[in-house]
């Protein structure tokens, strides 16, 4: 098996995919809360053929609320709480 059969295989999908649900639900039980909507807008996917060379398999932690960004980076009115980024570091 070569590196791109490797990178692009169902176990490298299923590993990608468990660390990734990982990352999703400690972001959903650390997102600041008011009304859930922000944690319940946490996904995962994984996507096969991705990266530049399109040889791999890659697993995306994402956040639809159309807040998110806002209460991650903050505005010009509110800081950051930068929860995403902690809970990917502790990952």
């Amino acid at each position: 098996m070569d590196l791109s059969q490797v990178l692009n295989s169902d176990r490298l999908e299923r590993e990608l995919a468990a660390v990734a649900r990982r990352i999703a639900r400690s972001a959903q039980a650390s997102a600041p809360r008011r009304t859930g909507a922000l944690a319940g807008s946490v996904d995962v996917s994984t996507e096969r053929n991705s990266g530049t060379t399109r040889d791999r398999v890659v697993a995306h932690v994402t956040v639809s609320a159309p807040y998110a960004a806002s209460v991650e980076f903050g505005t010009s009115r509110m800081r950051g709480s930068f929860w995403l980024r902690r809970t990917a570091q502790s990952a």
